[in-house]
């Protein structure tokens, strides 16, 4: 695990020392600092590997976590998006700064960024920012559940598509289990309101696609702040073009810590 501190957080009772099915994890990936703390939503395994890569590009001073959600979902003390969400409010609030907290999701995190964003709002806990990162709007998860079960049941297709193409997202995503996990959750999750500002940092796309893949979100959320960083989905958190994505959202959170 190199210099990161990884801590488990058992949600159901048996408990055997090491991790549970059920168990979300934090992944401290730098615990000094006094400005207010960032958590960063991870979608599954991939995004865990991204923070990490990212993390020495963010400029010093900030406590930043991980926050990973559950190898299995559906039953037991996780069952659905505000289950979850209620889990990495708890994580936050004892690790917040004086309350405040940055909240931050990739992928399909940046759903259960905003849910956690709404439950510690509920509480009375500050969100100094809510971002989603390249996150399409909630109703899309049921397709990207459909879709990551097609490649589950046809894998000699997508094999021979990885081989021609060298490209092993599609094949390792199929096999996320943290990433499945988090799908299943939010394919069935009907979002409230936000009554606050939605900082979104996307990748560039044809602007008669906003409607369709994002105009759920502006109708959601009081506010909503778009920047974009070059690359696509997968390239933003690669070399080099990870400098240009935390130096976005770097700066959405100096401006709003002001």
């Amino acid at each position: 695990m190199g210099g990161y501190k990884i801590e488990i957080i058992t949600h159901n009772a048996k408990k055997d020392g090491a991790e549970n099915y059920y168990d979300i994890v934090v992944d401290t990936l730098r615990s000094e600092g006094n400005d207010t703390p960032l958590f960063l939503i991870a979608p599954g395994n991939r995004g865990v590997a991204a923070f990490r890569r990212a993390i020495v590009h963010f400029a010093p001073g900030r406590p930043i976590y991980s926050l990973i959600p559950p190898r299995v979902s559906g039953k037991g003390h996780i069952s659905s998006i505000n289950n979850l969400a209620n889990c990495f409010a708890d994580a936050v609030d004892s690790r917040a700064c004086m309350g405040k907290a940055h909240i931050a999701g990739y992928s399909i995190g940046g759903i259960t960024a905003y849910e956690t964003a709404r439950v510690l709002a509920e509480r009375g806990s500050s969100v100094s920012t809510l971002t989603i990162i390249d996150t399409l709007g909630p109703r899309w998860s049921l397709f990207g559940l459909l879709t990551m079960g097609f490649i589950y049941l046809f894998p000699d297709l997508f094999a021979l598509i990885t081989k021609i193409t060298g490209d092993q997202r599609l094949v390792e995503l199929a096999h996320d289990d943290r990433l499945i996990s988090q799908l299943k959750l939010a394919s069935k999750y009907t979002a409230g309101a936000w009554n606050g500002k939605l900082h979104m940092i996307r990748c560039p796309s044809p602007t008669w696609t906003d409607p369709v893949l994002v105009g759920e979100w502006h109708k959601l959320a009081r506010q909503v702040i778009t920047k974009v960083t070059p690359g696509n989905h997968s390239t933003i958190f690669l070399e080099p073009k990870i400098k240009e994505l935390v130096a976005t959202l770097d700066g959405i959170l100096v401006e709003n810590s002001k």
